[in-house]
């Protein structure tokens, strides 16, 4: 019977947060493409090292990013495509530095004008 009270008491278990979740925890005013990016970015990350590797990197542009998903890709076992890559920055980018680092690396992409 103490037991059950004890249990009771400290409340439902609550379950371990998603590496998807713990990507979007506390980002706002997203749209589905950065959902869907930060599914894929959650699935490919996780495969060689824990989400917080991600959570917790330190960069200060959002090219810091697109070089650091580029050396991830290129390890092997890593499953990250080249498209896979773009995708995947995305979401980092947006993670760090919201919709501004998303304008930048698109402004970086864009095609030359003459």
């Amino acid at each position: 019977a103490a037991t059950l009270v004890i249990a009771f008491a400290c409340g439902p278990a609550q379950k371990p947060q998603t590496a998807e979740r713990r990507l979007m925890e506390g980002v706002t005013g997203h749209g589905p493409d950065v959902d869907r990016a930060c599914r894929l970015t959650a699935q490919r990350c996780t495969r060689c090292h824990g989400i917080e590797r991600v959570l917790f990197a330190r960069v200060s542009q959002p090219v810091h990013w697109e070089r650091y998903v580029e050396r991830m890709r290129r390890m092997p076992g890593s499953g990250i495509s080249g498209a896979d890559a773009a995708i995947i920055l995305r979401c980092v980018v947006y993670r760090s530095f919201g919709h501004r680092g998303l304008w930048t690396l698109d402004a970086n992409r864009a095609p030359e004008r003459d």
